[in-house]
C-alpha cells in the first residue's frame, strides 16, 4: 500500500508541496503564527512571539521550549519532538529553534507506524526575514 502523503502549496513559489516539506512548512507556521492571530481559528499558534526581546535566561528558554512543543503537538498530528535546541541567538534579534522529531506520514491518519526521523531550524526572529530550513536527518 502506497504511503497518503499530505499534500499542499508552497507558501513561497506556489510550486505544489507534499510529505516532509509540507509538514515542516506547516511547523514553521504554527511557530510564526501567535495565538488569537487566526480569526477563525483563535487557538492556533504559538505564543513565542511574547517571548521576543526578553533576556534569554534559563526560565525564558524553557518557556519558549514548553510553547513550541505544546503548538506543535496540538496542532501538528504529522510530527513529534523529541529534543529542542536554541541553534543561534545573537544581539541583532536572530532567534533559531532546531526540532528533532519524528515524522509520521499518514498520523493525520491516526497511523503512526510508518515513521522517519526528521529535524529542521525554523527562524522565530531573524532580523531581517523569517522563515524554514528543514533537513532530512
Amino acid at each position: 500500500m502506497a504511503i497518503r502523503y499530505r499534500t499542499g502549496i508552497d507558501g513561497r513559489n506556489g510550486r505544489p508541496l507534499s510529505g516532509w516539506p509540507h509538514c515542516a512548512q506547516s511547523i514553521g507556521i504554527i511557530l510564526e503564527t501567535q495565538v488569537g492571530e487566526c480569526v477563525m481559528a483563535l487557538d492556533f499558534g504559538a505564543e513565542l512571539v511574547s517571548h521576543l526581546g526578553d533576556n534569554l535566561v534559563a526560565p525564558v528558554v524553557l518557556r519558549i521550549y514548553q510553547d513550541a512543543t505544546e503548538a506543535v503537538h496540538r496542532e501538528e498530528p504529522e510530527y513529534r519532538i523529541s529534543r529542542l535546541q536554541l541553534v543561534k541567538a545573537d544581539r541583532q534579534g536572530a532567534l533559531h529553534l532546531g526540532l528533532w522529531g519524528d515524522y509520521y506520514p499518514e498520523g493525520r491518519l491516526g497511523n503512526y507506524d510508518l515513521v522517519e526521523p526528521r529535524d529542521g531550524v525554523f527562524v522565530l526572529a531573524a532580523g531581517e526575514a523569517a522563515g524554514v530550513r528543514a533537513g532530512a536527518s
